[in-house]
Parts: structure tokens; sequence; C-alpha cells
């Protein structure tokens, strides 16, 4: 997919209400409806704008799609008003001076004079900029190839109301042959879908934080058929980011924090030590504060992956073709190739291995995980079956005790885990993902109840992903 069709797709999804979350306690569109009303009444009564031969009213059969609640459909020129900008010739304009003169290109020189002064959006009137949508950021010039737009401030944020513009083309011609041309006649009938104020803000955080990255895409294009392919990754990356460091779902004060789970955890390995089931291991260092990258929520907790976790290593009879069988009763031999590409699960082996070589192996069991230390180096699975694992896998167990196996699995595949395991030198081998660097990474642990919104919110994420890089 291009740069451009993504961008618009994002913006579609954006403008149809399905890029945030609504907020039922938000202030319903309808109310700004009504305060932008009686502001235009009110700048007609003082004669600081003309009445305008009033819009249509809007049929059923114009509703495209149906909106969230909370949002309303109007016509443009309900909620906004064009002027256009003053003649300026080149050789008017004070090249010594200072200030932006913008045109339907955008900024196409300088003046000493300025016509507005204060960030307003700007349509490009005429010909190949027509329809172009700029938003000036101070005092400046408009020419008369440009229209200024003013509108409600106190009820419209400028950034929403730049990217609706953007998305809405205006600059689209129904007659190919004639000159392009945005007129108040032309696209104040157009009609938009309008949603509260606090949620047009919220969309443009969430544009502000993809759009770079589409940016970013665009610039590189010649390489289009590679960043197809990394692009959607490191959008990915970008939401992993945001959830390991609780910045995805809004916490609930009301959720057990995960410094209780993890005094329990304590507890069991200390009793199960005390009763000879399982070996006291040396200490892992605690963690330093210069070791800690980011401030954690209220109710999270930083922990090193062994205090909490059984972490361990496969084995590998040898030579493995005497123990390779085909017998129903033999035991699943688990290999990098049986796990799905581009899949999070192990569900099936192509081979198996006889009893016999159980003592010279590790057996692991169906929800464990296992991390590869070839090919996809570091790279999290979860199982599904129970079988054997030779040296190439780490097997990670007891995950019931601290994670939904789904965060962690998200967790794993976050560059703030991958990074730990492999070090960031750029162009660095890595030789071995030993147990003890595994266990000596530090996790980010949240309440399990906001795990599970995490991941609710990753998967809702990566799926709106998917459909745009298809």
């Amino acid at each position: 997919m291009k740069a451009e069709t993504l961008k618009k797709s994002i913006l579609q999804y954006a403008m149809q209400g399905k890029l945030v979350e609504q907020n039922p306690d938000d202030e319903p569109a309808s109310e700004l409806l009504k305060r932008i009303k009686a502001e235009k009444e009110q700048l007609i009564k003082d004669g600081k704008i003309k009445k305008e031969k009033p819009l249509p009213p809007i049929t059923e059969d114009e509703i495209p799609f149906e909106l969230p609640r909370g949002w309303e459909w109007v016509r443009l020129g309900n909620v906004i008003n064009i002027t256009s900008g003053k003649f300026l010739p080149s050789s008017a304009m004070k090249t010594e001076g200072t200030i932006p003169v913008y045109g339907g290109n955008g900024i196409n020189g300088h003046h000493n004079e300025y016509l507005i002064d204060k960030p307003t959006l700007i349509i490009g009137r005429v010909g190949f900029y027509c329809g172009c949508v700029h938003l000036s950021t101070g005092k400046a010039w408009v020419t008369d190839n440009a229209f200024i737009v003013s509108f409600s401030e106190n009820n419209i944020n400028i950034n929403f109301l730049k990217w609706l513009l953007i998305q809405a083309e205006l600059g689209n011609n129904d007659n190919a042959t004639a000159q392009p041309v945005v007129s108040g006649k032309k696209i104040y009938p157009l009609l938009i879908a309008l949603p509260p104020l606090t949620e047009q803000q919220r969309i443009v955080e969430k544009l502000e934080q993809i759009l770079p990255l589409v940016k970013e895409y665009g610039k590189n294009e010649e390489k289009l058929s590679e960043l197809n392919k990394t692009l959607p990754d490191k959008i990915k990356q970008s939401i992993l980011q945001h959830a390991v460091q609780g910045k995805l779902v809004p916490q609930d004060p009301t959720d057990e924090p995960a410094s209780e789970f993890l005094k329990r955890i304590k507890a069991e390995k200390e009793q199960l030590i005390k009763d000879g089931k399982i070996k006291k291991e040396k200490p892992l260092p605690p963690i330093a504060e210069d070791e800690i990258a980011f401030e954690l929520p209220k109710g999270w907790s930083f922990a090193r992956l062994g205090e909490i976790l059984d972490i361990a290593r496969g084995g590998s009879p040898r030579p493995i073709q005497d123990y390779l069988t085909i017998d129903d009763d033999g035991l699943n031999w688990i290999k990098i190739g049986d796990s799905d590409k581009g899949g999070k699960y192990i569900n099936l082996t192509k081979e198996k291995i006889k009893k016999s070589g159980l003592s010279k192996t590790r057996y692991v069991h169906k929800g464990d995980f296992l991390l590869s230390n070839s090919m996809s180096f570091g790279r999290p699975y979860i199982l599904n079956i129970d079988g054997c694992i030779h040296d190439g896998w780490l097997v990670l167990s007891n995950i019931e005790r601290c994670f939904n196996k789904d965060f962690l699995y998200y967790l794993l595949s976050s560059n703030y885990i991958f990074q730990q395991f492999c070090g960031k030198v750029s162009g660095a081998v890595v030789k071995n993902l030993n147990t003890n660097k595994v266990a000596e990474a530090i996790v980010c642990i949240p309440p399990l109840a906001e795990q599970q919104r995490i991941v609710d919110k990753v998967e809702e994420l990566m799926k709106m992903i998917l459909e745009l890089t298809n």
C-alpha cells in the first residue's frame, strides 16, 4: 500500500469514529452545534459576517454510514466560513520581511505586513493546489489564491478541523475538463461527521502518533516493497512500547497491584525451597536505578524475569537420528520449523523422539513459553502441546503466577525486552541467549486485570493495522 493511500485510510477511520474509543461522558456534538449556531447568529447581528442562503436539510439518503454515539452530521457551511485572501504579486513582496506569505501551495515568500495574526487554516482556492489545506503558526499574509477559514474555536479543535478538511479532499472536481476551484458554493453543502470536542482532541493525538510513521514511509517510497514489510512492524512496535509502559489503556485504582502477587510468588518459592521441592538459587542482582528505562504507572512493578518465572534450557539426545521415531506413542520433538510463520503458537510437530531420549532432553508442557536461540533469535512462542525441546530453545514456565499469557507474549515481543536479550550494539552478532541473560531481564508487570485490558487494546489496534496495510 502506498503511503498516500495508507494516510487516506487512517484519516477515513478517524473521521468515521473508528480510530479512538468513544467516552459516554463526553459532551455530545449536538451541544457544540447549538453554540456554533448561536455564535454565527451573533456575528451576523454584529455585522461581522454576512447572512448566507440557508443550506438544505440533511436527507436520509445522503448519510453514508452510521455515526458513533455523541457524533452529529452537519453541513460544512454550518460550522466554517471562508473568505478570500488579498492579491499580492511577487514584485510587491518585501523580501527582507519575516512574515510568511501563503498561497494555495503553502508559503511562497515573505512580506512585512500581515492579514492574520494567529494560527489559521488556509485552503488553496484554484488550480493545481486547489483544496490543499495549510495551518499557519501566527502572523501571515494570505494571497487571493487561497481562502482563510474561520470557525468557532471554542467548539472545534483547529487541528481536528485541519485533518477533516484534508480527508474531505476539497479539490476533487466533478468535471474533469474544468479548472479545479474551491468556493463556498461547492464546499458549504458537504456533509461532515462532527465528534464531541474531547474526542476531537483524542483523534488528533492518535493521528500525531501514527501519521509521522506514514510520512517516514512516504519519504522512502522508492523502497516500497521493503517498507511495506517494515512499516507495519514499526507501528506494531510503537503500540507494544506504549503497552509495556502503561500508556495504552487507563489504570483502574481498584485493581490489585502487581506488588501483592509478587509477594505471594516470593512466599511460594521460599516454601518450596523449605520443603525441598526446588533448590535455592543464587540471588539475582537488585534492580539498579540506572537500569530503569521509564517510570511505571501506579500499581505496576518492575522485576527480573528469573524472580517470577522458571527458566531452563532444552537438551538434545545425540546422535538425534538414533532417537527419532514414527511411533504413535513417541514424544513430540519441538523444532523452530514447527512454529507458524508469523504466528505465536506451536500446535504440532513434524517429528517425534523415542521415550528413551527423555532423560537427555527437556520435557515441556502446554502453556509454557519457548524462546528461540537461532534463526528468529529471542522470538517467543506459546506451546499448545506437550513435548521435548532441544538446546536451541529456552523454556519459561509457571506463567500463571503473575502473567496473562497473551500479555506476556506481547511483552516478550517488544523491543524493550529484545534489546535486553541481545544488547543495543548495532551490527553485533548475538552468540547465545543463555538462561542468565533471560533471568536478569527486567520486566514491567501491570495488575492482572489491566493486563487483560492491554491485550484487548493491542489486538484491536493490530487488527486495524493489518486492515490498513493489506
